[in-house]
């Protein structure tokens, strides 16, 4: 009810418009913190899912990256005499082998898949889109070829691989079961090579 000039009431309008203006300008700083610290935070999460070791993504990273298998290669893979290799070399060795194995199957495979450690010297990899056998075997010879002379010397490092190839739906676990049971049939049968079946519910 208070009458005022039109110069007061121009400056109270352009006061107004200017707290308008910084309560806007506050919000948009406080999403952006939001988002930032979420992205960060999202970011330290992945990061604890990779494998410390190998840079490659840890077990559980691995399997949750595996859901809804349609078509494809499953690899099941270790370093063949591990132990032997922790015990003529040391354990510094024995790490940098595991290093070298891990960015070997990212070289080889990390453009049509994914590559995890499983554990110890245990390694998985996914192709989850069909890739010609003949592609997949030069890419398996590249790897194997690869790692041969880790250590220098006379000593050679290879490893074993179950090769399953799958083309339907299929549960993770038994996939892993099959491509384990390839691979020991490897060991069994003179180790640094690699087994490829085609997987089906009656391969078990």
């Amino acid at each position: 009810g208070i009458t005022v000039t039109s110069g007061v009431a121009s400056d109270t309008l352009h006061l107004q418009i200017q707290f308008l203006f910084a309560t806007l300008s506050l919000n948009a700083m406080s999403i952006v913190v939001m988002l930032s610290t979420y992205k960060y935070m999202s970011y330290q999460k992945y990061l604890g899912e990779l494998d410390a070791l190998t840079n490659v993504m840890g077990r559980r990273m691995f399997l949750a990256s595996c859901d809804h298998l349609q078509d494809g290669w499953f690899l099941f893979l270790d370093v063949d005499d591990f132990k032997t290799i922790n015990d003529t070399f040391g354990h510094d060795a024995g790490d940098r082998t595991l290093r070298e194995v891990a960015a070997g199957l990212q070289a080889a495979f990390s453009d049509c898949g994914i590559v995890g450690r499983m554990g110890g010297d245990e390694f998985a990899v996914l192709l989850p889109r069909p890739l010609p056998e003949p592609e997949l075997t030069r890419r398996l010879e590249q790897f194997q070829s690869g790692i041969v002379g880790l250590l220098g010397g006379s000593s050679k490092v290879s490893c074993s691989i179950g090769v399953s190839r799958f083309s339907h739906p299929h549960e993770l676990e038994a996939l892993l079961k099959f491509s384990d049971q390839l691979l020991y049939e490897v060991k069994r049968s003179g180790k640094g090579r690699y087994l490829i079946r085609d997987f089906t519910p009656r391969s078990l």
